[in-house]
């Protein structure tokens, strides 16, 4: 795998794992407990 790639995909998974923290944090917020544990 080439360097771009790598550093490609290195981007492409924090970006989902930020994405899956912020709905973790707003289902958190709601109440909704093992909607927020499957995000986690």
């Amino acid at each position: 795998m080439k360097s771009e790639d790598i550093s490609a995909l290195i981007y492409y998974r924090i970006q989902r794992a930020e994405e899956s923290l912020k709905a973790a944090e707003i289902m958190l917020e709601r109440n909704m407990l093992s909607f927020a544990m499957n995000r986690i």
